[in-house]
């Protein structure tokens, strides 16, 4: 089925901090983004130049979910549709550490675009960027989009012609339609777990007894969660317990007590509903399990 779209644009725009540098806005195409549907767009990075020739760097960093993922990714190098020369430029792509041993965080890889540009003299010119954005469903009320920063020190490390080190080009972000939506899980024990993505390690004493509890968003009533733990000394995923959330979407297990010392990681997973929720997943907590007073 062939679909015709009226195409909106939403623009932000910033006066420039200093007569000499050059004036910044930008625009975003499409205005809005549908799960599951239209899930491309574009930034506009609108240039224009005074009575000199400018010498600086634009940024364009993803950003970021709470796991560390981001929610859209590049499509292609960012290129200049107008007068200027990209000069050079540089690409970071960060590993957000979901797990050690299962890498589920949420989105894509956050990647931060840095493009060095010499524009002319009395110029009107653009550097168009273009995302991604179809693998990830995200999470109801989730923030994705671009930061968009304006450089006067080169990737080269050269020093360019803007009158401050750095300055924030306001971003529209993305609006969202979510006919399908992920579900955000918060995830804890008692005694204490930390997130494993900050590389800690909570001690719990063997014997003692572990409640795992966390709830939904948006809250899910009377859906299945499985708990599913990864064993010291082992990569596998296995079964814990399967409970069942509330009124409230919270879910609890009481009275785990583990008995292999080591390191452990707890995950939560929902398996979906089928055309509203999609299967989902909680990045996981960890612990380490030491001998007690009693051995």
């Amino acid at each position: 089925m062939r679909r015709v779209a009226v195409v909106l644009f939403a623009t932000y725009a910033v006066a420039a901090p200093a007569a000499a540098d050059p004036a910044l806005r930008v625009e975003l195409a499409p205005a809005e983004l549908r799960f599951p549907g239209m899930s491309s767009l574009a930034y506009r990075v609108q240039i224009t130049t005074g009575a000199t020739v400018e010498r600086f760097s634009l940024e364009l960093r993803t950003a970021r979910l709470p796991d560390g993922g981001a929610g859209m990714a590049p499509a292609g190098q960012p290129a200049l549709d107008g007068s200027g020369v990209v000069t050079g430029g540089s690409i970071q792509v960060a590993l957000p550490g979901c797990s050690p041993t299962h890498n589920l965080f949420h989105g894509y890889e956050p990647v931060t675009v840095k493009v060095d540009l010499v524009i002319p003299a009395n110029t009107r010119t653009a550097l168009v960027a273009s995302y991604r954005a179809g693998a990830f469903t995200p999470w109801p009320q989730a923030s994705i989009g671009v930061r968009v920063r304006a450089l006067r020190r080169l990737s080269n490390g050269r020093v360019g012609t803007l009158s401050v080190a750095e300055r924030d080009v306001p971003t529209p972000k993305p609006r969202l339609r979510l006919q399908q939506s992920g579900v955000r899980m918060a995830l804890w024990t008692h005694p204490h777990s930390d997130a494993t993505i900050n590389g800690r390690a909570s001690r719990i004493a063997r014997g003692r007894p572990i409640t795992v509890a966390g709830s939904t968003w948006p809250h899910l009533r009377e859906e299945r969660i499985r708990l599913a733990v990864v064993a010291p000394r082992s990569s596998r995923l296995q079964t814990l317990a399967r409970v069942r959330t509330d009124s409230r979407g919270r879910f609890r297990y009481r009275g785990w007590r583990p008995r292999a010392l080591g390191r452990y990681q707890l995950w939560a997973f929902y398996a979906g509903r089928e055309g509203r929720f999609v299967p989902d997943h909680r990045c996981p907590r960890g612990f380490t399990l030491v001998a007690g007073a009693g051995g």
